[in-house]
């Protein structure tokens, strides 16, 4: 449940971002202020760092069995420990800004 919050809260400080709370599921499906997330994850692993970091997710297209669905959403597992998982989403927020701000 404490990362679940911690989860919650660190995505409720990207503008844009939809998704629901999970109930009892370790991940969390979230639709992004973005045109496409594998084109953002090629971003944030190709043009991306924040002192010399960034953050990998996996693209939404993967969980649905339509290929057409999911395209501007990602799932994260909220598996890590407290630290490195609010790391991982204020790296995900940064990566979304850099991203939208370089067309």
């Amino acid at each position: 449940m404490k990362r679940r919050d911690l989860a919650i809260r660190k995505l409720d400080e990207i503008p844009g971002i939809v998704f629901g709370k999970p109930d009892g599921a370790f991940y969390i499906m979230a639709k992004l202020p973005v045109d496409n997330s594998e084109k953002l994850m090629e971003f944030l692993l190709d043009k991306f760092e924040d002192n010399g970091e960034t953050v990998i997710f996996s693209p939404g297209t993967g969980f649905y069995e339509d290929v057409s669905q999911g395209k501007d959403e990602i799932r994260i597992a909220y598996v890590l420990n407290g630290t490195d998982l609010a790391r991982a989403l204020e790296l995900l927020k940064l990566g979304i800004e850099a991203y939208n701000s370089r067309k």
